[in-house]
């Protein structure tokens, strides 16, 4: 999706749903370039082909043995579903619907806000990706290093 894509923002779970901060538009020759390479979804309004993966900086940064809570916010017309490679995750809310169950991928409608927790307990980079392989090939990749 030229437009957006999926947000995943990590940090404290906030009281009430609150709106994903904007993520800069990206510049209309970058989407040019893009697009020239066959990209068209994005995670944190980056896009990676599956042959960049190995060298893209992460998406987000997680300390191993600390529980993080993280927010992931579809900025899409059409469901999208993530898998987080290596770690299970607790999905604890559902656009402030509160839920209870472990995964390791997630099905997220249009414009919908998911709210999960996990606790890595093993180093390294792990990919995220939609699970969907013509949004996985078409750039809805990214790392999710733990330190």
């Amino acid at each position: 999706m030229i437009d957006g894509g999926l947000a995943v923002l990590a940090g404290a779970r906030p009281p009430t749903p609150e709106p994903p901060p904007a993520l800069p538009a990206p510049e209309p020759a970058a989407l040019r370039r893009l697009s020239a390479r066959g990209l068209f979804w994005m995670l944190n309004g980056r896009a990676a082909a599956e042959n960049e993966l190995a060298e893209a900086p992460p998406i987000l940064r997680l300390a191993r043995g600390r529980s993080h809570c993280i927010a992931l916010c579809a900025r899409t017309l059409v469901p999208v579903a993530l898998h987080l490679h290596g770690h299970a995750f607790r999905v604890l809310a559902r656009d402030g619907r509160t839920e209870d169950a472990w995964r390791d991928t997630i099905l997220l409608g249009p414009g919908e806000r998911v709210e999960i927790a996990l606790s890595p307990e093993r180093p390294g980079r792990f990919a995220l990706q939609g699970t969907v392989l013509e949004h996985s090939a078409s750039g809805m990749l990214g790392v999710v290093e733990v330190f």
